[in-house]
């Protein structure tokens, strides 16, 4: 989060030098970072399930029965 709003450093300052409350610039950010939570959990946990999976199904694979 913090690199994506020192990326933005020059758009909130033009906000701010065209009259946005830091309100709206505080929920602005917040907003783009609730937006992408969400989505970056996703991802982790499917990429934890696939690996848990691979694992389980390499045991099985090599498992003497």
């Amino acid at each position: 989060m913090a690199y994506s709003v020192s990326r933005r450093t020059r758009e909130i300052g033009v906000r701010v030098a065209l009259g946005a409350r830091s309100r709206d610039i505080v929920s602005m950010i917040l907003g783009q970072g609730l937006r992408t939570v969400p989505r970056r959990i996703v991802v982790g946990l499917g990429g934890s399930f696939s690996a848990d999976t691979c694992n389980t199904v390499a045991a099985l694979w090599h498992y003497p029965y």
